[in-house]
């Protein structure tokens, strides 16, 4: 005991030593904070300080949000819940961001809203409680209707897990998986000899059997089953790009084409009423627009028209088990929320209700036959590591480190600054106006971080000027049209470039600077990289891709002098090519990266600085989740280099981005077997309808 005082009391002077005068940083505060808490148990003081540090360094949101929840968990120790609760939900609007903090007050939230009207009353209020943290691939899983099991995919696979023991089994290979009403099949997809089958399997594993083969180059996936078994609603994408609604029948896999959409949009979540009559969709309010609107469609051919129209971004509908309305995400409140209209006989019943606010990027699971609604979250983000690789072998010494604690959106870009001074990334913050992107300054030698928001979106980081005051970013402007963008590195203020079409996700400076070279697509099948002239304005096309393949990854060398992508036989298993070019229509070349036949190109990371040497990494089918690897091949030829990365664990990593020395690295790195995906399940929130019928509904 004396030692444990004595301890307490040698980081007690320490922590007021170093944090004395006006010079006190909040982290020497919230170590004095954390003594009082733990070692003295001088609750209120400590209190004292955490609201110090949430008021005097708000700006800083890694400190602030540990504060707010460490108050929280102290008021909850005083017994004062409702203090507790606000410092809760100030973790959760304020800092979401701070996904580990974030999470973790979710999970103490109990009410999480009032009722929203006199005439909206309800048996309880609102709970929200996590089911389940674990980690799929894919948009969300499926959760059966009597609230026991969980369908979801990982390494190809479908897997169930039981939410009573807690256990997950394998079922079938492929992924998409949706129960029947019953529970007792499973509907799910896979791709088989370069088409995609449409499957059911009993939930045992029993019994699987083709349902639906698709047309080739067509994929399809399960959405919703009928309430009475017999039909399952599904979404199918043909060849030349078109995405279709279809009902399929159960018994025989006969298909009924509900909608062909149009070709400027992509459906944001579809359902179908209980009643079968009508099916309701998320899809692009008008050609061009950035916002969505909810339609209803009548399944037996009749009309179609909008059922939410507003100026917002509305999405993923999903019918009631009563079908006496639908609930919806919607951005109209600012933040991202869930909605619900009631309808009858595919009408609107007066405006929307809000029935929980702040729910971030999340996509809706389902619901239950007690009508609790299961959600997950969908956290597009990864770490921002850097590392050393040594230019002669080619391995990286000692552990990658961790560079920021900011939420970092995956794949989005990491570059160091021409001067070697600064490293910008990509991150989101979530504000009263809803989730927007940022772009992140960082000194490397005073750790000083400034944000930049450039008024785009879908932002991925390309590039810097080789006088460090521009960024290259690809874009989309508030009219989705796909651009790439200059972007002042110390105001933010965007100049379009260059348009793009849809491949807006690559783009390089060229040729020191007078010339920027992307991948530009303006419709399915054609596919180019074009090199635009920034002085005299005019475009010069390298390279076309056949009318059967598709090509990404694209990257330009430091010195202008090499472009490499992957060239995609998407129909072919293993039919991805590691190419690389050095002049305006020139045949690409192939550089064979000599992998076993179970591995395949996977992603280009860069070039080193000197040009030389390509990165990319592989991914084994036969290993699965551990199967990334990554490499750095020479351009002349030879066998490439195996690049270890000593993470503690299988990682996947999307981009790496070179220091001017050559030798520094920074690179964002996820985990390659799915991703952490908390899923939630919202309960006691629906309206109630004072009537007889909803009564016995109830009962």
């Amino acid at each position: 005991m004396k030692r444990i005082v004595m301890l307490a009391t040698v980081v007690l002077l320490l922590a007021l030593g170093a944090g004395t005068g006006l010079a006190q940083s909040g982290y020497d505060l919230f170590q004095k904070a954390l003594v009082k808490e733990r070692a003295i148990g001088d609750v209120e003081e400590a209190l004292r300080l955490y609201q110090r540090i949430v008021k005097e360094f708000s700006g800083n949101h890694a400190l602030a949000a540990k504060a707010q929840l460490r108050m929280g968990l102290l008021y909850d120790r005083l017994g004062r819940k409702a203090d507790a609760q606000r410092a809760y939900q100030a973790v959760v609007s304020q800092y979401a961001d701070q996904t580990n903090e974030a999470q973790q007050a979710r999970a103490k939230i109990v009410v999480a809203a009032p009722p929203r009207n006199n005439n909206a009353k309800t048996t309880t209020d609102l709970t929200v409680r996590q089911v389940w943290a674990g980690s799929f691939v894919g948009f969300g899983p499926a959760i059966s209707l009597d609230g026991r099991y969980l369908a979801f995919q990982e390494n190809n696979a479908v897997f169930v897990r039981d939410l009573l023991t807690g256990k997950n089994r394998r079922l079938a290979e492929g992924g998409s998986p949706e129960f029947s009403p019953d529970g007792k099949l499973v509907a799910y997809s896979r791709r088989n000899s370069g088409r995609y089958e449409l499957l059911l399997i009993a939930l045992d594993g029993s019994a699987p059997r083709v349902l639906y083969r698709t047309d080739e180059g067509a994929s399809i996936s399960p959405f919703e089953w009928s309430s009475d078994g017999k039909h399952i609603l599904a979404g199918s994408r043909t060849q030349n790009g078109t995405d279709l609604s279809l009902l399929v029948s159960v018994a025989d896999g006969s298909v009924n084409v509900l909608k062909a959409h149009e070709s400027w949009g992509t459906p944001r979540g579809i359902s179908l009423s209980p009643d079968g009559r009508y099916v309701v969709y998320g899809f692009t309010a008008r050609k061009g627009s950035a916002e969505r609107d909810i339609f209803i469609l009548a399944t037996d051919g009749g009309r179609e028209v909008p059922l939410v129209a507003q100026a917002a971004d509305d999405s993923h509908p999903i019918w009631t088990p009563d079908g006496r309305g639908v609930l919806f995400l919607s951005t109209r409140a600012g933040s991202t929320g869930a909605w619900f209209l009631r309808v009858v006989d595919g009408k609107p019943q007066g405006t929307p209700e809000l029935v929980k606010r702040n729910m971030g990027l999340v996509v809706p699971i389902g619901f239950t036959r007690n009508s609790s609604f299961y959600y997950s979250e969908q956290p597009d983000t990864a770490e921002l590591y850097t590392a050393t690789l040594d230019p002669t072998s080619g391995t990286i010494t000692g552990q990658p480190a961790t560079f920021t604690q900011r939420l970092v959106t995956s794949s989005q870009g990491s570059v160091w600054s021409p001067n070697g001074q600064y490293l910008a990334y990509s991150s989101r913050r979530l504000s009263a106006q809803g989730e927007v992107e940022l772009v992140v300054v960082r000194s490397v030698q005073t750790g000083e971080e400034y944000e930049l928001a450039p008024a785009l979106r879908n932002i991925y980081l390309n590039d810097w000027s080789a006088d460090s005051r521009f960024l290259l970013v690809t874009a989309r402007d508030k009219d989705r049209r796909g651009g790439a963008y200059r972007v002042d590195a110390r105001t933010g203020d965007v100049a379009l470039l260059a348009t793009t079409g849809a491949g807006q996700d690559t783009a390089n400076w060229f040729a020191n600077g007078k010339s920027i070279v992307f991948r530009r697509q303006d419709g399915p099948g054609d596919l180019r990289i074009v090199v635009r002239d920034l002085e005299m304005g005019y475009e010069t096309e390298w390279y076309r891709a056949p009318a059967s393949l598709d090509f990404y990854s694209m990257e330009a060398s430091a010195d202008g002098r090499h472009l490499a992508f992957v060239l995609a036989d998407r129909k072919k298993v293993g039919g991805y090519s590691l190419m690389v070019m050095t002049a305006a229509g020139e045949k690409p070349r192939e550089l064979d990266p000599r992998l076993k036949a179970s591995e395949e190109v996977d992603y280009i990371l860069g070039f080193t600085p000197d040009g030389r040497h390509l990165l990319f990494n592989s991914f084994d089918r036969e290993q699965k989740g551990a199967g990334y690897k990554f490499w750095r091949i020479a351009l002349e030829g030879g066998a490439p280099q195996e690049i270890r990365l000593q993470m503690g664990r299988p990682v996947y990593v999307e981009q790496m981005n070179f220091h001017p020395d050559g030798q520094q690295i920074s690179f964002t790195a996820s985990s390659c077997c799915g991703t952490n995906k908390p899923v939630w399940v919202m309960e006691n929130f629906l309206p109630s309808v004072q009537t007889k019928k909803t009564a016995a509904l109830r009962r």
